[in-house]
């Protein structure tokens, strides 16, 4: 029997890929990447055993242990002026992930906090695409840190930290109850939390 795992692709890229064989031994584990929303939605519908999610809301049926904090960071073009502020970002679109993902909700709550949106939202399926569509002057983006600090074009981008609520998240392990207790700690332990 395998423990069904659902991730982010921010965790599964920056820390959990090397941990994966040494779990698959131990707990015969499978991975599926998705957003927050969808993920947890699955994980209450008992799809997935766990899933490492983002700002969920708290229900009798999960255990949960805050896993990872990370900085949201602000990315947007080299050749654009600096960022002092969301209205310097007015001419370029938004490229984020689809509905339910935690960093596409902290950049447009962070746009809005000053009345603003973006001219656009473009929608694509990778970190890597968001950074690209970024380095090549195309839009500005709302990444986790650990994302930015593992790729190759880091310094090809301008990057702030999003100041205030919109900065900072947990990604929580959240599990069912009824899940196997020794393969949510194999996971816990291989992670460090």
């Amino acid at each position: 029997m395998s423990f069904r795992l659902g991730t982010l692709q921010s965790i599964l890229n920056t820390r959990l890929k090397p941990l994966i064989p040494q779990l698959e031994q131990q707990i015969g584990l499978t991975v599926t990447i998705g957003h927050s929303t969808d993920l947890f939605e699955d994980l209450l519908s008992g799809r997935f055993d766990a899933v490492f999610a983002i700002d969920r809301p708290q229900s009798e049926e999960v255990g949960r242990a805050n896993a990872v904090a990370e900085q949201v960071m602000l990315i947007y073009p080299d050749a654009h002026c600096p960022v002092d502020s969301q209205s310097d970002l007015q001419d370029l679109p938004f490229v984020t992930f689809a509905e339910g993902c935690s960093y596409r909700k902290r950049g447009l709550s962070w746009m809005a906090e000053a009345g603003l949106a973006p001219i656009a939202v473009e929608v694509v399926p990778t970190y890597p695409d968001i950074i690209r569509k970024v380095v090549d002057g195309q839009g500005f983006g709302a990444i986790p840190g650990s994302v930015l600090a593992a790729s190759p074009m880091k310094t090809n981008v301008q990057a702030d930290p999003i100041q205030g609520p919109n900065g900072k998240v947990w990604v929580e392990l959240l599990w069912r109850k009824d899940a196997d207790p020794k393969a949510v700690e194999a996971i816990r332990k291989a992670m460090g939390f």
